[in-house]
This record gives structure tokens, C-alpha cells and sequence, in this order.
């Protein structure tokens, strides 16, 4: 039956209401320190979303409600497809911070600081870590000139002329396919571990 509350009316009585028959996709409990509350995940079919909602909580009586997943196939579909186009974006903003990584072996420029040039560029041949604060990292680079340099890994960003030799375009060219992989093997479970802030794409 969905999800299934006691709902208290204007003379004090409470009645059942069952509300998301056919769209409930999960559920699942959130652990306080004195408290716990019961959460539901269903489909909002108008904002084409999941949507969460507490059916029930320690902190209240509210031992007869109850919430049972019933989505329908098509249900699961739209659901597979929303977290599909989600986790496209997070594999796709992946593969570019990859690209954009600094790492032994590429191009970079100098786009910040005192002791080297702004614009210099230089192929990255050592990485290591700052002897003067362990934070921080340093990285050897050398120029077309054959000069090598030392300088703060965050004082350079990749080359963007060399950038699109580091992108792995045969992984952009599946990234529907491993996102609709992984939508429908993590489900419900995988949509919640997503983090907001994680989902906008880079390009």
C-alpha cells in the first residue's frame, strides 16, 4: 500500500491516508543521537524526480505508519533513466578532471606565482612533495628549451593546446551505457549516495 499515514482530523480522530500507490522506490531509516526517522523515496511523476518524504519517527507516535516499496516497471524505468542522465554528467565531469589532472608526462603552463614566468610551459618529468610543507606539492618541469624548473603544483594548470590529447574520448563514447549500467545496479542506494554539488558537468 504505498505509503501509509495517520493523519489527525479536526475533531481529534485520526484516519488513514495512503498517498504514492505504484511509485514508492526505497526506504530507509536516518539515525540521530536520541531519535530515528523513517524516510521514502517515490517517483514524482510531475517533477519527473524522486522525491523523499518521513512516513514515521521515534520522536512522535506514529507506530502505525508504514511504507512499502510498490513501484511499478514503468516506474523504475523513469527512475533509471533520471539517475542514468545523473550519473552521465558525474562520469563525464570525471573523465575531464582527469584530463585536466597534473600529472609526470604533461604539458603544462605556468599560470601563477613569483620565481618562474607566467605563460612559461613546460612537459612534467617529477612530482613530489614540498620539503618546506609537507601540504603541498612541487613538480619538476622542462621547457622546450630543455630547461628544467621547480614550482608549486598549483601554480600550474595543463596546457589547454595539449588538453585534448588527455581526455579519454573512447570512455566519453560509452559513458551512457556505464552510467545506464550503473543506475541499474546501485538503484536506489546509488541515487542517495549522490552528492548535489557533484552533479553539474564540466566541459
Amino acid at each position: 500500500m504505498s505509503i501509509t499515514m495517520m493523519e489527525r482530523q479536526e475533531d481529534g480522530a485520526y484516519q488513514q491516508a495512503i498517498s504514492h500507490e505504484g511509485a514508492v522506490l526505497g526506504t530507509y531509516e536516518r539515525n540521530m543521537r536520541d531519535d530515528s526517522d523513517f524516510h521514502a523515496i517515490y517517483w514524482n511523476s510531475e517533477k519527473q524526480e524522486p522525491g523523499d518524504t518521513i512516513y514515521a519517527t521515534t520522536r512522535g507516535w506514529t507506530y502505525e505508519n508504514s511504507a512499502t516499496v510498490d513501484a511499478t516497471p514503468e516506474i523504475w524505468t523513469e527512475f533509471h533513466e533520471f539517475l542514468a542522465g545523473r550519473l552521465k554528467a558525474l562520469i563525464l565531469d570525471r573523465i575531464w578532471r582527469e584530463a585536466r589532472t597534473v600529472e609526470i608526462g604533461k604539458e603544462v603552463i605556468v599560470i601563477k606565482g613569483r620565481k618562474i614566468a607566467r605563460g612559461t610551459i613546460g612537459r612534467v618529468f617529477w612530482q613530489g612533495v614540498d620539503s618546506y610543507d609537507p601540504k603541498k606539492n612541487r613538480i619538476g618541469i622542462e621547457t622546450p628549451d630543455g630547461e628544467k624548473l621547480f614550482i608549486a603544483a598549483s601554480n600550474v594548470e595543463i596546457d589547454s593546446e595539449y588538453l585534448p590529447d588527455y581526455v579519454d574520448y573512447d570512455r566519453i563514447e560509452k559513458a551512457d551505457q556505464e552510467a545506464k549500467k550503473e543506475a541499474e545496479e546501485g538503484g536506489v542506494a546509488r541515487y542517495r549516495g549522490l552528492s548535489a554539488s557533484a552533479i553539474a558537468a564540466s566541459y
